[in-house]
């Protein structure tokens, strides 16, 4: 897979198909490559551009703190480099907080929005706690396992095959001790959107596993409530990573929004 050198960081990212351009921004702690039950089925129809985060998957990892509006900047920055003007813009979990700082600094350049399986609050002082706490102790175990047995219970539903967990952990294990560390404390700083959502003028899809506990359908629903032009859809039996889980149902969901509001 391709790689180019932005911002002084190499970033391995997947470049496939041709049509409209739709940028995938994936999860904590996991890659560009969660996204491969989406890209096989819908590259005949879409360009699709899935960048692995600084320190995940294969790009290299962070020398200094990041922030979630530096990731949506390397992001804008990939695009630049690979000639694309606008694009759909799909992100899920952590890829949503990068999606809505994206589309808060070059509204032009987005075409539409995907908000998966996310989050439009900042954290609790609560929450900024456990960020820092998981942070430390990845950077103490000098290895992702602690992320593994802490979110792992919370990624899938329960009925998630034995198969679906194991790839699951090979996603989090290709994760850099550096850059989950960087990036749960750039979580933690994330700004609030909730009372910025009223300003996104672009069409938005909102999907949300029925059985995620991170991101609940009810707090996805007041997500899409605030949006202008929302389209609010429930991906029935999944978890937080609903488009692993349940890829038939996110697809066509996702294939059905492009088509309309990028055709």
């Amino acid at each position: 897979m391709p790689q180019r050198k932005l911002a002084g960081t190499k970033l391995h990212f997947a470049d496939s198909g041709t049509g409209p351009a739709v940028l995938l921004l994936h999860a904590f702690p996991l890659s560009g490559a969660m996204w491969k039950k989406q890209i096989a089925p819908l590259r005949g129809s879409f360009r699709l551009i899935a960048p692995d985060l600084p320190g995940f998957g294969g790009s290299q990892p962070p020398s200094s703190p990041v922030s979630i509006a530096g990731f949506a900047g390397l992001a804008l920055e990939l695009l630049d480099a690979l000639g694309v003007d606008k694009a759909a813009v799909v992100g899920l979990s952590m890829g949503g907080y990068v999606a809505l700082e994206l589309q808060a600094a070059a509204p032009q350049r987005v075409g539409a929005l995907a908000l998966c399986d996310t989050r439009s609050h900042a954290d609790t002082d609560d929450g900024k706690r456990a960020r820092e706490a998981s942070a430390r102790a990845v950077e103490e175990e000098g290895s992702t396992e602690p992320l593994i047995e802490r979110l792992l219970p919370n990624l899938l539903s329960p009925s998630a095959s034995p198969e679906l967990r194991r790839e699951v952990e090979r996603l989090i294990g290709d994760t850099s001790v550096e850059g989950a560390a960087a990036a749960q404390r750039a979580i933690a700083r994330r700004r609030d959107f909730t009372r910025e959502l009223g300003k996104i003028g672009c069409p938005t899809l909102v999907l949300v596993g029925s059985h995620d506990t991170l991101s609940t359908p009810a707090e996805m629903q007041r997500i899409a409530q605030a949006l202008p032009k929302a389209r609010f859809q429930t991906i029935f039996g999944a978890g937080h990573l609903s488009n692993i889980e349940k890829p038939d149902a996110f697809n066509s969901a996702l294939r059905s929004f492009l088509d309309e509001v990028l055709g």
